[in-house]
């Protein structure tokens, strides 16, 4: 069939159409349509190069050939992503990494159009391959790299970044701390990776975002925190830190020098796992009286050999969650050490459920509303609606409070709950709808969205 046919009417479609449609299909579409005309040819290659994931040294060499000899494909990579392990496979000698990285540096010099470049290998090697390019339009940028001096160099010369992550690891080797060129990107609006590494950021950088690590032992916070404040203090939104211990002194300092978060995530690295203390709880809240926005707390530990094995405590955790909602009002979602990511949501003033989707959220709700063990809780359902009316600071549909108790009502096969009565005749149907629209997590993620 040919284009210039009027009968097909393909003639008169403009490319950019031509090229949505095809963009909408599948690649085994791609493959045919490629064969039909120059055109198509030239129109699948875009799509088949838009985004490239290598997941081998060879499956590197082969498409780095592809792209040096096809202007057409290296003109339409938007994204690359290299993730391969192990980094020296058996099957390639030394011509074959002699290739690899000769064509890996040229190749990349030709993506001219690339927004993503994430090279997720850890290979110090790479750093080489960055040192002459030049890529234009590069918006978000990963590695498994330390930021050091080769880096820095190629990253200054990328100011349009807004998304840096680089290794959450610190350089241990060198006897003395290396010192590091400014590094500066005024676009910069998401970081991730070892918090010595803000030290090196040239002002102003109004962070949205930071995903910090520490790794070393003596390692200390204070350093990225004040650097986060001074630069960041009216602009971040989220908060991410993974450290060892329990990290009181982090926390403090977070709710001191960044009091507007909305969103807070500690990973509390422990060598010996064990339930938070009273100490430790009595200074967490504390520390969230300080807050103005927090809308979301996630802690969390890692028990690095594994040995203990401790549950999530749901009455426990219930008695911490509405303490730590009371003194910090703005609080929507925690989520608790040792809890199995359980989350809890805050329905209306200082009234918590767990997350309805987890069965341990879910059962524990159950129960303890038809124990009837907090009593207080029938006042605040059956005075919910007026409750939801006058809390002007978080309205919320009385409907979706009215679902999330009729839907606990079908799982558990029960005929009354909480003053709601069950409809046996109701479709199986509407309860499934109703379990995707008022799902607890969902409402959760808008506000975190958002926040963010």
């Amino acid at each position: 069939m040919s284009l210039r046919n009027p009968e097909t009417g393909l003639a008169y479609l403009p490319l950019e159409i031509l090229e949505a449609c095809i963009s909408a299909s599948d690649t085994t579409s791609w493959l045919s349509l490629a064969s039909v005309s120059k055109i198509f040819h030239s129109l699948t290659t875009r799509s088949l190069y838009r985004d490239i994931s290598l997941g081998s040294p060879l499956s590197v060499i082969a498409c780095c050939h592809t792209l040096l000899s096809n202007s057409t494909a290296a003109s339409s990579v938007r994204t690359l992503l290299i993730n391969h392990s192990p980094n020296k496979p058996a099957e390639l000698n030394q011509n074959d990494f002699s290739s690899y990285y000769a064509s890996f540096r040229d190749a990349l010099k030709s993506l001219v159009g690339i927004r993503a470049l994430r090279l997720l290998v850890e290979d110090p090697s790479l750093v080489f391959v960055l040192k002459d390019s030049v890529l234009p339009r590069l918006q978000h940028f990963e590695c498994r790299l330390i930021l050091s001096s080769p880096l820095i160099s190629f990253l200054n010369r990328h100011p349009t970044v807004n998304y840096l992550e680089v290794s959450p690891h610190e350089d241990i080797i060198s006897s003395v701390k290396p010192t590091l060129p400014p590094l500066y990107l005024p676009e910069l609006e998401y970081f991730a990776g070892n918090g010595e590494s803000l030290s090196a950021m040239s002002p102003p950088i109004p962070l949205r975002a930071a995903f910090l690590s520490w790794g070393a032992v003596d390692s200390s916070p204070e350093v990225a925190i004040a650097v986060l404040e001074r630069h960041s203090g009216d602009s971040l939104n989220v908060i991410s830190c993974r450290r060892r211990g329990w990290n009181l002194d982090l926390v403090d300092m977070i709710s001191t020098r960044l009091p507007y978060i909305y969103s807070l995530h500690i990973t509390n690295i422990l060598v010996v796992d064990s339930y938070p203390t009273e100490a430790y709880l009595e200074a967490i809240w504390s520390y969230l009286k300080r807050f103005k926005n927090l809308q979301r707390l996630v802690l969390n530990c890692v028990d690095v050999y594994g040995i203990a094995d401790l549950a999530c405590r749901m009455d426990v955790d219930f008695l911490i969650i509405t303490s730590w909602g009371e003194a910090c009002p703005s609080l929507m979602e925690i989520s608790l050490p040792h809890s199995g990511r359980l989350s809890w949501h805050r329905i209306t003033e200082n009234f918590w459920i767990p997350d309805i989707e987890n069965v341990n959220g879910s059962t524990w709700l159950y129960t303890a509303i038809i124990s009837d063990k907090y009593p207080g809780w029938h006042t605040l359902v059956n005075k919910a609606e007026k409750r939801i009316h006058e809390n002007l600071l978080n309205p919320m549909d009385l409907d979706w409070l009215a679902a999330v108790f009729h839907l606990m009502e079908r799982r558990s096969r029960c005929d009354f709950v909480v003053g709601v009565e069950v409809e046996e005749a109701e479709e199986v149907e509407e309860d499934e709808n109703t379990s995707k629209e008022f799902s607890a997590g969902d409402v959760n993620e808008d506000d975190v969205d958002e926040a963010v």
